[in-house]
């Protein structure tokens, strides 16, 4: 893995000569980390540039995020472009819609999980839980780190049966703790996906140079899915390129 600029004479040609489909995390890559999720607050001039993106012949726009699928189209509110929600659970574009089945049939059981975790966590400063529908989100962002050992026992105490019967999964992030339905789906996964949907019929998929920026630890999975397909960018104080 390289910084992207030291890549660049590379990776140029490659833009130029292939129609290119750039998929974007949302915090972290889109905006900058913040304290809470609700600061995360996406720029005018971030907005105006995807909307040139939109228009361009040769590119198409995803912003993947694992926000839900109705905040994160309200937060970048860019039309014309596709959206991933809840980690790719979730998809809108146009002529093109997707919830994953496993993920809606938990819905009720979740939003259970979510008030169980609230419960347990309605004395601890610095911990807020996120019900994302189709999974949940516990950032711990402001939570001293010296407490951080012990709010990962309370969570783990609180989701119980959940995880050991297989009903929930457990992933980490930037200082989030992420609980999806024990699906084989992620961002990686939903990449492949658009990627196929978006040609079905017109034999140009293996044309297309798939593109894709993140941050987090769920990005990874992006990462993993496109190797050899596309160019991974890792969005870091000295961003990288793969």
């Amino acid at each position: 893995m390289q910084h992207l600029f030291k890549k660049w004479k590379q990776v140029r040609p490659l833009l130029r000569r292939r129609p290119v489909f750039l998929f974007l995390d949302y915090d972290g890559t889109l905006t900058p980390i913040v304290a809470h999720p609700d600061l995360a607050k996406f720029s005018r001039e971030g907005k105006r540039s995807l909307r040139r993106l939109s228009f361009c012949d040769g590119v198409g726009v995803a912003v993947v995020s694992g926000r839900s699928l109705p905040e994160l189209k309200r937060r970048v509110g860019v039309r014309g472009i596709c959206y991933a929600g809840n980690h790719g659970l979730e998809f809108e574009g146009p002529g093109l819609s997707f919830t994953h089945p496993k993920a809606q049939a938990a819905v009720k059981r979740f939003a259970m999980l979510c008030r169980r975790l609230r419960a347990a966590f309605r004395n601890t400063p610095g911990v807020f839980v996120e019900n994302k529908v189709l999974t949940l989100s516990v950032h711990y962002r402001a939570l001293p780190s010296r407490r951080v050992r012990h709010a990962k026992e309370v969570l783990l105490k609180t989701l119980g049966n959940a995880l050991s019967d297989g009903f929930a999964v457990l992933r980490e992030g930037k200082k989030v703790w992420e609980i999806r339905p024990p699906v084989s789906w992620d961002k990686g996964t939903m990449a492949l996906w658009i990627l196929d949907k978006i040609q079905e019929g017109e034999g140009r998929a293996k044309n297309i140079l798939p593109v894709y920026a993140g941050d987090d630890k769920t990005d990874e999975d992006a990462f993993k899915a496109l190797e050899g397909k596309g160019i991974s960018v890792k969005i870091t104080p000295r961003t990288k390129v793969r």
